[in-house]
């Protein structure tokens, strides 16, 4: 069994005097340094957390941009496209319209000397069957 002595009450004094006398000296200061650095810490933490919202917040702000900026470039793309597409179709009718009065034109000519061929033709087939005609009959017809 241990025995409780005089030593003990010395080494009990000495532990209190060790700690009276530290405690200003290495405790408080120490503690002091601990708290400064726990506060600076959750000063930085704090920051950090602003500034990694107002970064979020930015990057939700540049996406909205973008997005609002492809809707734009869409709707300018369509915009650009049925204009084309009208001018294609303007072009495609004028050039259907010139087409078409060149057909007409062309009829025209082509029924003119047609018509005019088949005089020719009518013309020679009655001086032809009249050569024929008097061949035939071995004298003049009239």
């Amino acid at each position: 069994m241990l025995s409780i002595n005089s030593a003990l009450f010395i080494h009990l004094i000495i532990f209190v005097v060790v700690v009276l006398l530290c405690s200003p000296l290495l405790i408080k200061p120490t503690m002091a340094l601990l708290e400064e650095r726990d506060r600076h810490i959750s000063g930085a933490r704090d920051k950090a957390r602003s500034l990694q919202e107002e970064s979020d917040a930015r990057v939700r702000e540049i996406e909205r941009a973008l997005s609002q900026s492809r809707v734009a470039a869409i709707l300018e793309r369509e915009k650009m496209r049925a204009e084309h597409l009208k001018k294609a179709e303007s072009l495609v009718a004028g050039a259907r319209q010139v087409a078409m009065d060149k057909i007409v034109t062309m009829q025209g000519r082509i029924a003119a000397e047609r018509e005019k061929a088949r005089k020719v033709l009518i013309a020679e087939a009655e001086a032809l069957s009249r050569q024929i005609a008097e061949r035939v009959l071995g004298r003049k017809v009239a």
